[in-house]
C-alpha cells in the first residue's frame, strides 16, 4: 500500500491527546483543531477507546456560532446600508471630473457641481446593489406584519353579512331554487341547429332518408337534464360504440382472409416459377402439336 507523502500515521501521542482533551470537556472539533487531526481521525480514536461527546454541549456551541453569525450578518447590513447613504449623497454633491491621455498624455481635470449623468447612474447602481444586499442579509421585520393584515383581510371579506336582505324573499328555506332557461337565441342559430339535426336524422336533400341509428335531439347546455334522458343517451351512445366495435372485428377477420389468400397465390406463383420447363421442350411440343394438326386435316 502506497501512502501519501503528507500522510501522518496516528501515534500513541494522539491516543492521549484525545483522551486528555476530552475529559477537559472540549468538544470534537476543538479537539482536532488542537493536535492537528481531521474530525474523522478524531471520531475514529474516541470511538476505539470508547468516549463519547456530549450532545448537549454541541447544541450549545451550535447555538452560539449560529447567534455569533446573525450578529454579525446585522452589523454587515448596517453597514450596507450607511454605505448607500453615502453614495445616494455624492449624487448632488460637488465633484471633480477628469480626463488623461492622448496624443501628449496630458492629464485635465474640473470641478463641476454635479456629477454627470453617467457617473451617476453608477452610484445609484452601487447604492441600489448595497441595499439589495443588506435586506437579504436582515429582511425588514415590516413584512411578517403586512402577510399577517392581508390574511385578516382575506378572512374578513370571506365572513358573511348578516344584516343583509335575501335576494329572493319569496324563497323559503330548504327550497330548491327554479331553473332558469336560458334566452331565446337568433333565427340563425336556430336554423343552423334544426339543420344539423335533419342531417343526423339522415334527411339529406330534403328526401327522407330511414337513419340507421336513433339520434336524441341535442340539448342546450343551459337545460336541465332529467337522470332518465341522461341514462338513455349514454345507453345509445354504449350501444352506438358497440356496433362499431362489431363493424371494426368484421373488417379485420375480412382483412385477415385476404392477407392469407394473397400469401397463398404468392406461395403457388414461387412454385410454378421453381418448375418452369427449358424452352427447348417447349419448342419440340409446339413441332408435336403442329405435325398432330396437320395429320388430323389430312385425315378429314
Amino acid at each position: 500500500m502506497v501512502l501519501r507523502r503528507d500522510y501522518r500515521p496516528v501515534t500513541e501521542e494522539d491516543y492521549d491527546a484525545v483522551a486528555e482533551l476530552h475529559a477537559q470537556g472540549l468538544g470534537r472539533n476543538e479537539i482536532a483543531r488542537q493536535i492537528n487531526r481531521a474530525q474523522r481521525t478524531v471520531s475514529l480514536i474516541a470511538q476505539e477507546l470508547g468516549l463519547e461527546f456530549d450532545v448537549t454541549m454541541t447544541e450549545v456551541a451550535t447555538a452560539h456560532r449560529v447567534a455569533q453569525l446573525a450578529a454579525k450578518r446585522s452589523i454587515l447590513a448596517e453597514a450596507l446600508t450607511d454605505d448607500a447613504l453615502r453614495l445616494t449623497e455624492q449624487l448632488w454633491q460637488p465633484a471633480i471630473v477628469f480626463n488623461f491621455g492622448g496624443k501628449d498624455n496630458t492629464f485635465e481635470k474640473r470641478e463641476v457641481d454635479e456629477p454627470p449623468a453617467d457617473a451617476k447612474k453608477n452610484l445609484m447602481a452601487s447604492a441600489g446593489m448595497a441595499i439589495d444586499r443588506s435586506l437579504k442579509l436582515c429582511p425588514p421585520a415590516a413584512e411578517a406584519g403586512a402577510d399577517d393584515a392581508r390574511g385578516h383581510r382575506r378572512v374578513r371579506r370571506r365572513v358573511p353579512r348578516v344584516d343583509r336582505a335575501p335576494r329572493n324573499p319569496r324563497r323559503r328555506a330548504g327550497q330548491r331554487a327554479p331553473c332558469r332557461l336560458p334566452a331565446r337565441q337568433p333565427r340563425s342559430v336556430r336554423a343552423r341547429a334544426r339543420a344539423d339535426w335533419h342531417h343526423l336524422r339522415g334527411r339529406v336533400g330534403g328526401e327522407a332518408h330511414p337513419a340507421r341509428h336513433a339520434v336524441t335531439a341535442p340539448q342546450d347546455p343551459g337545460v336541465y337534464i332529467s337522470p332518465a334522458q341522461m341514462y338513455q343517451e349514454m345507453r345509445s351512445l354504449h350501444d352506438a360504440v358497440s356496433r362499431v366495435e362489431t363493424k371494426l372485428d368484421g373488417l379485420r377477420d375480412d382483412y385477415k382472409d385476404v392477407t392469407d389468400d394473397l400469401s397463398d397465390h404468392e406461395t403457388r406463383i414461387r412454385a410454378l416459377e421453381r418448375g418452369r420447363w427449358p424452352l427447348p421442350t417447349i419448342g419440340v411440343l409446339a413441332g408435336l402439336a403442329g405435325a398432330a394438326t396437320g395429320i388430323v386435316a389430312l385425315l378429314r
